[in-house]
């Protein structure tokens, strides 16, 4: 799409600043400019009562207005300051204008819903539209609208972690239910853990990050990790394979599911049988103590066909967020579930299945008790080696 010569962001921008400086000024003027200044006047019609209120007569009071007979009780109300509320009103207009002013490119590019600060698109913006006008439509098949995901996206990049993501994830969830009746829905906010989940982890601002890409042109690491992240980054990223670790321990254990999960800013958006739900929840606990127990925390989740699912807190154990090198540290698992010494190989892991998250913090593993008392040594061993390599640090 072309835009016109108008439309650059330079020259929107400085538009509305100067729109909302005028109207700031106004509002100012029209609020505080017309003070008493130590005249008397009346309160309702602003008539000068000099005349009538003089120290020739030290106590007046109550006395009446000669222009409009307002009866006036005491001296303090001819001391008002009197405002001018249409310039006012105009100034409000003015300063609420000078934002979708700015957004028209924006706008014309993602859709109207730029118009509106990104608060206003959480609280109010349609969620029923997801329907795309299919009255009886399925939860499986859910489809978010492009204006919805250009929300979602801006509240990763402004708040993920406030109100917003918040309010838009209980709104879906509301929206869900009315889709399909025989569906529970639940949301998920994650914001109160970043502080456990970060540890050594590191974001930049914008500005920063954009030094740091001056900095370092070649991309050193094919892992995930990025040392040029920024903050709402980071947090896309955790929350993300906090979802996927929800649905591995919780749903796949137990057959095909299909539930309906949905990232918004620090929040998840779950759909699906009351069952699965309340697999979730469970799991949801579990997740939460063993982010918040720290390093060598575990949780376990007693599965079909005597298999157990355990959530372990790694932090610290692994350096980059990589499937290889979890491989390499816990080794390999054959075919019976024996845990030995040697190349990494996926395709022969004697697992049901085994996941990472992207914050170095979490491992979810689902196998026999053996297995999982197997990779509780293993974890123990790389431990005992880590605490030897920060003892001789400091004395090299």
């Amino acid at each position: 799409m072309t835009s016109a010569w108008w439309e650059t962001r330079w020259l929107l921008f400085a538009t509305a600043w100067t729109i909302a400086g005028l109207g700031a000024l106004l509002l100012l003027w029209s609020i505080f400019r017309d003070r008493s200044r130590g005249r008397t006047r009346c309160p309702k019609c602003w008539y000068d009562l000099a005349g009538l209120v003089t120290q020739k007569t030290p106590s007046p009071w109550p006395i009446t207005c000669p222009e409009c007979g307002k009866k006036i009780e005491h001296e303090q109300q001819t001391r008002r300051t009197r405002r001018h509320w249409r310039p006012a009103a105009l100034a409000l207009a003015m300063m609420l204008a000078a934002y979708p002013i700015a957004q028209i490119r924006n706008a014309r590019i993602f859709g109207p819903q730029r118009l509106a600060p990104i608060w206003i698109q959480a609280a109010l913006w349609p969620t029923d539209e997801t329907r795309h006008g299919i009255p009886h439509a399925s939860v499986e098949a859910w489809q978010l609208s492009d204006t919805l995901r250009d929300i979602m996206t801006q509240i990763d990049m402004e708040s993920p972690v406030g109100i917003c993501d918040d309010l838009l994830a209980r709104r879906l969830a509301r929206a869900a239910r009315t889709i399909d009746i025989n569906i529970e829905t639940r949301v998920y906010d994650f914001s109160s853990l970043w502080d456990s989940l970060r540890r050594d982890a590191t974001w930049h601002t914008e500005s920063e990050a954009v030094v740091l890409e001056a900095d370092l042109p070649a991309y050193p690491h094919t892992s995930g990790w990025n040392p040029r992240r920024t903050k709402w980054e980071w947090i896309e990223r955790e929350v993300s394979s906090l979802q996927q670790l929800l649905e591995e321990s919780a749903l796949f254990p137990f057959g095909e599911f299909n539930s309906f999960a949905q990232v918004v800013g620090s929040s998840v958006v779950f759909a699906d049988s009351p069952e699965n739900i309340a697999r979730l929840d469970s799991c949801n606990q579990m997740l939460r103590r063993v982010i918040l127990g720290g390093p060598g925390s575990r949780e376990e989740l007693p599965v079909p066909d005597d298999k157990v699912v355990v959530i372990r807190n790694i932090q610290g154990l692994v350096e980059w967020p990589d499937a290889d090198e979890i491989c390499l540290l816990l080794g390999e698992w054959d075919q019976q579930g024996e845990l030995f010494e040697g190349p990494m190989n996926p395709d022969s892991v004697g697992l049901e299945y085994w996941a990472c998250d992207g914050s170095k913090s979490l491992l979810v593993v689902c196998g026999t008790p053996k297995v999982q008392q197997q990779i509780d040594q293993k974890l123990s061993q790389l431990r005992a080696e880590r605490a030897k390599e920060l003892q001789r640090t400091p004395a090299e």
